[in-house]
């Protein structure tokens, strides 16, 4: 009996939301052209902590991307 790898999850495309202002909390990651692949690997680290985040509102969780860098390549 063969074991098949899990499909990779689908991500939704991009939206845009007026919303009030936020309050991120999250585990914070540098990455690059070559280490993006390893982005699942923060979100396995981060999913423990839902429903425990001190004034957590709701049960959606969002990936935020900042500190982009152009050359060489890199973004937290």
């Amino acid at each position: 009996m063969s074991s098949k790898p899990s499909p990779a999850p689908q991500i939704q495309p991009s939206r845009f939301e007026d919303h009030r202002p936020l309050r991120i909390a999250g585990l914070k990651q540098r990455y690059t052209g070559e280490t993006k692949n390893t982005i699942p690997a923060l979100w396995d680290r981060f999913v423990p902590y839902l429903g425990k985040i001190p004034g957590q509102a709701g049960d959606v969780a969002y990936g935020l991307c900042s500190n982009l860098q152009t050359a060489p390549f890199s973004f937290d």
